[in-house]
């Protein structure tokens, strides 16, 4: 199936688009390539153009973009959570040379009169948060036998 045969309204058009490209390039550099193995079979490039074989094409299609949205929101979601866990640690670390302020590499500074006490009182309570968190790990650790 190529995105000749898909109308240029459709709001899947572009990843179909995407995918001609991929496998335009692909045969360039292989000619005996086949899209086969992996969960993909050769029957899976092989959409006639009528309604019924266009519409199975968009519901597997529409399928796959939903899970890469799901995947890059779940992945997205960890990479905030690690840089936040980077920027606490960092800050701890400083904390005497900072005076407890929390400077975000993520997040604009805060301004204003509260801004610096919103600064102290959160690397303060994040800092509590992670020492409580690691003790709780470390006796967990040494309740269960591991050093």
């Amino acid at each position: 199936a190529t995105s000749k045969h898909m109308s240029r309204r459709d709001p899947l058009r572009p990843y179909m688009d995407i995918i001609d490209d991929i496998l335009t390039q692909m045969f360039r550099e292989d000619p005996s390539f086949t899209p086969q193995g992996g969960r993909l079979g050769g029957s899976d490039m092989d959409y006639d153009t009528d309604e019924k074989s266009m519409a199975t094409l968009r519901r597997h299609l529409r399928g796959a973009t939903e899970e890469y949205y799901r995947y890059k929101s779940e992945y997205m979601t960890y990479v905030l959570e690690a840089l936040e866990l980077e920027d606490t640690t960092k800050n701890y670390e400083r904390r005497h040379i900072t005076g407890w302020k929390y400077m975000s590499s993520i997040r604009p500074a805060r301004t204003g009169k509260l801004g610096s006490l919103f600064d102290t009182l959160d690397l303060t309570l994040v800092t509590m948060l992670l020492l409580v968190s690691h003790k709780h790990v470390t006796l967990s650790a040494l309740k269960h036998g591991y050093s």
